[in-house]
């Protein structure tokens, strides 16, 4: 068992069913932590204390950097001393410890609560130890996503990991440091993440459309240790990772929108469930069969609305964008059809014509596409001033000019 000093509490001493904010002693964070912005603002998470919590490791005590951290990026911390009286919906993740559930195991009505959670989009942290620290109180809960806490201790107790596999939660992150761990294990829907001597130390899961994030220690985003090596940012990307949105729809441009390179920039526009972490910006302009990343350096945050000025490289009749989460890239969307992209001035005698889909864009009888040279279009810039074979006049060349 960890040597902890022994305290005298009165913290948190009061009848079960309170919520409180955390009163964060307002320690300095080392430079390390300090961290890019990561687009948590608004995330809501609750730390679970029903059960108990072992010796002076109150979250508002041990851990007030990572909540002085989270709070820094706009999140709300709230802890509970009865789950079964929360509406966990009011919630994005939580948080579950055999240090913060030190006195009984968590009950078959509480797992089934924290599983609805999780399957309807929720996030949730848990945090194993070493043997000696009671993971059997938070193994029902973790064993519903396929994941077991404690399994064997691993050493040394002072442990640095570097074996990380290609996971978004892994982002710039080298090495991790735990103290006096304990092994992971997984089984579907689980995949072990990070290991150590072949041994698990953080596992993923999911469950419905939420996540669930274990590690095998406790201590590793306490004061004493978040600014080992990369703890900072383990930390950083785990909360961004649990908080990532669920969906993402594609609002603008959608379908038929006709886009000018004359150097103006056009808003590419989208919704999603949770304005957390960052999105990719993708272009297609061969209907879907290639794609470039729009946004280089993929930070653009996750606030439903990225200015794009078209260029040269863009021109065709196939366009369609994408947006994808980073965090998540399963919540992604795409235009549902496509649209234009146009030079900014054309000769006359290009105009814009509506071809029937499925049909061959036709000149004078002849089979033609003088921008694409694709012969199935629907909408399309091409040579005209006299009836086509479709039977239909181009009427006024003012009527039709691309400008």
């Amino acid at each position: 068992m960890k040597t902890k000093l022994i305290t005298l509490l009165l913290a948190f001493m009061v009848g079960a069913g309170v919520l409180m904010s955390l009163p964060c002693a307002h320690a300095q964070v080392s430079t390390n932590t300090t961290l890019a912005t990561p687009y948590l603002d608004g995330v809501k998470i609750l730390w679970d204390l029903t059960h108990g919590v072992y010796l002076t490791y109150e979250p508002s005590i041990r851990y007030s950097n990572l909540i002085d951290l989270l709070e820094g990026y706009g999140c709300t911390v709230n802890v509970t001393l009865n789950i079964n009286g929360e509406t966990l919906s009011n919630y994005d993740i939580l948080i579950i410890s055999p240090l913060h559930a030190w006195n009984m195991a968590y009950t078959y009505n509480e797992k089934v609560k924290i599983r609805s959670f999780v399957e309807d989009g929720g996030g949730l942290l848990i945090m194993g130890d070493e043997l000696a620290n009671r993971n059997a109180n938070i193994n029902p809960v973790a064993q519903e996503f396929g994941i077991t806490c404690g399994v064997s201790n691993i050493t040394p107790g002072d442990l640095y990991f570097t074996d990380l596999s290609e996971h978004y939660v892994f982002t710039d992150v080298s090495s991790i440091f735990y103290r006096a761990s304990g092994e992971l294990s997984a089984i579907s829907p689980a995949e072990k993440a990070a290991w150590y001597g072949g041994k698990a130390t953080v596992v993923v899961s999911k469950k419905g459309d939420g996540r669930i994030l274990a590690t095998g220690d406790a201590n590793f985003c306490e004061n004493d240790y978040l600014s080992r090596v990369d703890n900072g940012k383990f930390v950083e990307n785990i909360f961004v990772w649990l908080a990532a949105p669920t969906w993402i729809h594609l609002d603008e441009p959608n379908d038929g929108e006709v886009w000018v390179v004359d150097g103006s920039r056009y808003d590419i526009e989208w919704d999603t469930d949770r304005e957390v972490g960052t999105v990719k910006i993708e272009i297609s302009t061969t209907a879907g069969r290639t794609w470039w990343t729009v946004n280089r350096y993929q930070d653009t945050p996750n606030t439903g609305n990225y200015r794009y000025k078209p260029v040269t490289e863009n021109i065709s009749g196939h366009c369609l964008f994408r947006v994808s989460s980073i965090p998540n890239p399963s919540a992604q969307d795409k235009s549902d059809g496509e649209f234009s992209i146009v030079p900014d001035t054309y000769p006359l005698q290009y105009v814009a014509k509506l071809i029937p889909a499925g049909m061959e864009p036709t000149i004078d009888g002849v089979l033609d596409d003088p921008i694409w040279g694709c012969a199935v279009a629907e909408q399309r810039l091409q040579t005209g001033g006299e009836p086509n074979d479709f039977l239909m006049p181009w009427g006024n060349f003012a009527d039709n000019e691309v400008t």
